[in-house]
């Protein structure tokens, strides 16, 4: 018995299945970055996040701009140094082509304070075609979260907030 013949592969074909294996990896990263988020600690850093970066990883923050996995490393151990009990819950997340999107909270306690604080941000995240990261982006208001609260500056913040707000 002889085998049907089947058509051969049209460049169309293979640059779909291509496509989808490809957004399978970047949707697998995605998650797989939002779970380490969710449990990151300082011994997990280098363990379990490190890993997941591509070694030119570019961050940002309102506080940060820095190209290279040990200086990205650095800011989390900073993170970790300086603030008590710090982690991420992941409310959404969101893929477009090679660029994921975490909606998050992040709760942290300041040193020798126990009211708990929250800052919710975005973070734009960008993969290579191998699924590492290269590219992560956070916003969230600085000045909501950081600058409205020292005293001086605070009030000074809220003042012109009033002048510029429409109601």
């Amino acid at each position: 018995m002889t085998k049907p013949m089947t058509s051969p592969k049209t460049l169309n074909d293979l640059m779909q299945n291509e496509s989808s294996q490809n957004e399978a990896l970047m949707n697998a990263t995605l998650k797989k970055y939002a779970s380490v988020f969710e449990t990151l600690s300082s011994e997990s850093l280098h363990s379990k996040l490190a890993p997941l970066f591509d070694e030119n990883v570019f961050f940002k923050d309102p506080f940060n701009q820095v190209i290279g996995k040990p200086e990205v490393l650095k800011i989390f151990e900073h993170m970790f140094g300086t603030l008590d009990s710090p982690q991420f819950k992941v409310k959404h997340m969101a893929l477009a082509q090679e660029t994921g999107y975490l909606h998050w909270t992040f709760n942290f306690s300041l040193p020798n304070q126990t009211k708990e604080q929250t800052i919710e941000g975005l973070s734009q995240v960008r993969f290579t075609p191998l699924g590492l990261i290269e590219q992560h982006i956070d916003y969230w208001d600085s000045t909501e979260h950081v600058y409205s609260k020292i005293p001086l500056l605070g009030w000074i913040i809220r003042q012109i907030a009033k002048r510029l707000a429409a109601c």
